[in-house]
């Protein structure tokens, strides 16, 4: 992992004030950082936005 990342890393984790938020963030930074396409990095957030959704209604 680069030092960037490492860096921004830390930065979301000082920054939100949600463990949601927070997982949500880190994952879109990890798939940016492997290259992935932009229709792949819309899924992720649609997904992982869904997830979050479900378990706040809990």
């Amino acid at each position: 992992m680069s030092k960037i990342n490492v860096d921004l890393i830390k930065e979301i984790e000082n920054r939100a004030d949600s463990k949601i938020i927070q997982k949500i963030a880190i994952e879109i930074l990890n798939q940016i950082s492997n290259d992935s396409s932009d229709e792949h990095l819309k899924n992720v957030i649609k997904r992982r936005v869904d997830i979050a959704v479900r378990e706040e209604e809990k």
